[in-house]
């Protein structure tokens, strides 16, 4: 079998007996190589339909090409394409996706076919075909536009509002789309369609007409009122966009009448009084119409005076009673008065349809109304005429006396001013009812023995006119004083109440209180009414009465009240020399002073719970403080009946007893202590080596030498402490094997489990031997493995605490080093 391709001659040798050899002639074999196909590959893997592939090569084949071919249906059938070279390009005449491959033979070798170069081929953007035109009013949404025959994907849909010569790129893949136009004005749009690697194609355009909004504008005009008959004078619409479709009227808010009018301007004569009110619509292309603002005539009714009646006579002084004004048309713009017969009128401010005034002089009174309609010529009422009489006039009472005691004269009453007769004068006691006395004179004097307001008046009567009374005098008729009972009042403490004193049974009023301190002179109150209450802050003796008087009538006392007032309590002070003491310890002596009253209790509370009371009355103080916390003492004090005071508070701070407590972990030299003391707030280490103490919560100390030590710890609060103390047996962990090489053992003491690390040259000879204390040997290891800086960990598991030795054999030397094991 021959496996290299190659030219091959064979010949045959041929030998008979001892005869020379002869060959054969020769036989010629070539052997081709094998067949390898290649790979097709091309600059363009998607193009446009229309254009060309490129060139494709094929690449990395041995052997002739024999022909190419092309698959449009993903390899399932081929085509044969006659070309024997190593390239190839053409232009595809569909879209689609195209395989091409070349077909391979080496010699006589099986032919076979390369990879597959793939060509995409897509067909040519189509823009397609929008619809969707329509006509709109500013604001309004365009209406659904749509893209139909369209080929390819929607890149994005534009807008134009110049006629195309611009045009604003708007987000939108769909084939649909549509918007809010608030401008009026006419929009173009399209939409831009690309095909895979084809050039973009752009829609067919539509238009969207966009109508101005309506605006009704306003109408205005020269008159907004008028009287009936007259024109309303030209209105003319302004500032409206739109085209004018009709005017329209009503009157007083009623429903609204067309006027066949398309102008910007309309005037008439309105048929009736009332408010016309006149406005336009206008409309803009396809918008919604729109109203003006309205503009309003009104028109008055022509004005008509109306009829006045009332009252026709009446006394002078008097009211004119009401004048009513019935049947006018318009409004009342005043009223009007003649007293010389019409000759001249005076104005009255009145514009409503009654009025009425007092007359105060006698005479005949002319009354007639002024009646306006709007902006029409005023008119008059009739007449009205009035009689008016003189009037009575009743005069003043003066007199010599207003209060008098009862029993005594009144004094002379004289009655002056009067207009008219006296008919009779009348009295009446406290508001009552009056009383005739017979008397027609201008004078009236009597004695009074009842108590009371009396009052007087005099009747008068002028002509015909009404009787009338004169204004009154009123005397106050007084009972005796009596100055009544007084009650209540308590004795009191310094700068307390006395409690509410009060004054009964007495006749006349109230004009003072008065007071006398410690039997002294008395001294004036201002209090009129007939209770006292004070503070009273000076202790001593108080008396107290009240002064009352009846009208004129002389003054009269009250009884007395007396009443005693106390100094107040005083708590006082507190001292004490120590405040601060350990728990279980006796206070100082704590020492009230200053203080005012009698001691009734002294109380204490811990750390500010409730006060609890101490059976002690003497002055001073002191206890076993048990247990530790704030203590606080106060005393209660009283004088007299005045309210218990408190002393201030002394505090004694009863400190807890610190505990000191302390573990530690050996490691070689070095141990570290771990603080395990309670309720202490500052600590002091004694090593036991005589190095200085130290006041750190968890100390690392360094031994000089491996020893058993004797280390205190002494833990303080405040003043209070407490010290404990261990032993330490410190062992130290370097163990030097030569000059060069040591190794560490830690922890020392261990639970069992310690670790050694070797530091040095690594060794063959390297052992370690543990023996317990009677010499036993419990454990043989070999460290001969060890480089330096490994560790070597040592578990010797469940035994007896106490001291083993550890022998380390190194080379030809033997260390021994003790390992404790807690």
């Amino acid at each position: 079998i021959l496996v290299v391709p190659g030219t091959y001659q064979f010949r045959v040798v041929v030998s008979s007996g001892i005869c020379p050899s002869v060959n054969s002639t020769s036989a010629t074999i070539v052997v081709d190589p094998a067949t390898v196909a290649g790979t097709v590959s091309g600059p363009n893997s998607n193009i446009c339909l229309g254009s060309s592939t490129g060139t494709m090569t094929l690449s990395g084949h041995t052997g002739s090409v024999l022909k190419w071919q092309v698959s449009a249906n993903g390899g399932a059938t081929w085509t044969d394409i006659a070309n024997t070279t190593t390239t190839l390009s053409i232009t595809p005449g569909t879209s689609g996706t195209y395989m091409f491959r070349a077909q391979v033979q080496s010699g006589v070798c099986t032919s076979a076919f390369s990879g597959a170069f793939t060509v995409t081929v897509d067909d040519l953007s189509v823009g397609g075909t929008l619809t969707g035109s329509n006509t709109i009013c500013a604001g309004s949404n365009t209406g659904t536009m749509t893209l139909t025959g369209y080929v390819g994907a929607i890149v994005k849909w534009q807008r134009s509002d110049d006629g195309g010569s611009t045009w604003t790129d708007i987000v939108n893949t769909s084939a649909t789309y549509d918007e809010v136009l608030a401008t009026a004005g006419t929009y173009i749009y399209r939409v831009e369609v690309s095909n895979g690697t084809c050039a973009s194609s752009f829609s067919s355009t539509v238009s969207i007409v966009v109508d101005p909004l309506s605006v009704g504008g306003a109408v205005a005009g020269t008159n907004t009122q008028i009287c009936l008959g007259d024109p309303t004078g030209t209105m003319t619409l302004s500032g409206y966009t739109g085209t004018i479709v009709k005017w329209q009227k009503r009157v007083d808010g009623g429903a609204w009448t067309d006027i066949a009018n398309t102008t910007n301007t309309y005037g008439e004569v309105p048929v009736s009084a009332g408010t016309w009110d006149y406005r336009v619509e206008v409309q803009s292309g396809s918008c919604g119409s729109a109203f003006a603002t309205e503009f309003t005539v009104v028109v008055d009714p022509l004005s008509v005076g109306g009829d006045l009646s009332g009252t026709t006579t009446l006394c002078a002084g008097n009211n004119t009673g009401t004048m009513t004004l019935t049947s006018y048309t318009g409004a009342i713009v005043e009223w009007q008065r003649s007293d010389n017969g019409g000759s001249t009128w005076t104005s009255i401010a009145n514009t409503s349809a009654t009025y009425d005034e007092i007359i105060p002089a006698a005479g005949t009174y002319l009354y007639r109304v002024v009646v306006t309609s709007g902006v029409c010529s005023s008119s008059y009422s009739d007449t009205l005429v009035i009689v008016v009489d003189p009037v009575t006039v009743p005069g003043v009472i003066t007199g010599n006396n207003i209060s008098i005691c009862a029993g005594t004269s009144s004094g002379n009453m004289t009655l002056g001013g009067y207009t008219g007769a006296i008919l009779k004068w009348q009295k009446r006691v406290d508001m009552g009812a009056w009383t005739d006395i017979t008397n027609t004179t201008d004078t009236m004097e009597e004695v009074i023995a009842t108590p009371g307001t009396w009052d007087y008046r005099a009747i008068v009567q002028s002509g015909t006119c009404d009787l009338d009374s004169s204004d009154y005098v009123s005397i106050l008729v007084s009972e005796a004083s009596n100055g009544g009972t007084l009650s209540g009042g308590n004795d009191i403490c310094a700068s307390g109440s006395t409690g509410t004193m009060t004054v009964l049974g007495y006749v006349g009023s109230v004009t003072k209180w008065q007071y006398s301190y410690n039997s002294g002179a008395w001294a004036d109150i201002a209090n009129i009414t007939d209770t006292l209450e004070e503070v009273l802050s000076t202790s001593g003796t108080y008396d107290y009465r009240v002064v009352v008087q009846s009208g004129a009538c002389a003054e009269a006392y009250s009884n007395e009240v007396n009443l005693e007032v106390f100094e107040n309590s005083v708590g006082g002070s507190l001292s004490i020399v120590d405040s601060v003491i350990c728990e279980g310890e006796t206070t100082d002596l704590i020492v009230l002073s200053s203080f005012t009253g009698t001691i009734n209790k002294w109380q204490r509370r811990i750390d500010g719970a409730a006060w609890t009371d101490l059976a002690n009355t003497t002055a001073t103080y002191s206890e076993i403080a048990t247990p530790a916390g704030l203590y606080e003492y106060r005393v209660e004090v009283q004088n007299g009946i005045c309210t218990v005071a408190y002393s201030d508070t002394a505090q004694i701070d009863v400190l807890s007893y610190p505990v000191a407590s302390f573990s530690y972990i050996i490691n070689g030299l070095v141990v570290d202590f771990t603080n395990t003391s309670t309720n202490a707030t500052s600590y002091d280490w004694n090593f036991g080596d005589g190095s200085a103490h130290s006041n750190l919560v968890d100390p690392s100390h360094t031994y000089p030498t491996s020893n058993t030590y004797n280390v205190i710890l002494t833990a303080y609060n405040d003043i209070c402490s407490h010290d404990t103390s261990s032993l330490v047996d410190v062992v130290d962990a370097v163990i030097e094997l030569d000059d060069n090489t040591y190794l560490t053992m830690f922890p020392n003491p261990s639970n069992g489990e310690f670790n050694i690390t070797y530091y040095g040259t690594p060794t063959s000879a390297f052992e370690m031997q543990i023996f317990d204390m009677t010499g036993r040997l419990i454990r043989t290891e070999d460290l001969s493995y060890m480089t330096s800086g490994s560790v070597h960990t040592v578990s010797l598991g469940a035994v007896n605490a106490g001291f083993y030795n550890v022998r380390f054999t190194f080379e030809d030397n033997v260390f021994n080093q003790i390992m404790v094991i807690e």
